[in-house]
């Protein structure tokens, strides 16, 4: 694996931990 994919792999794990505390946010506010 180069180093490319790997920065590219942090930032799509980066991105699913704001995703999902996104959603945790919405569904804090709906419930």
């Amino acid at each position: 694996m180069t180093y490319k994919q790997y920065s590219n792999l942090k930032d799509i794990d980066q991105a699913l931990i704001e995703y999902t505390a996104k959603l945790k946010e919405t569904s804090n506010t709906i419930t």
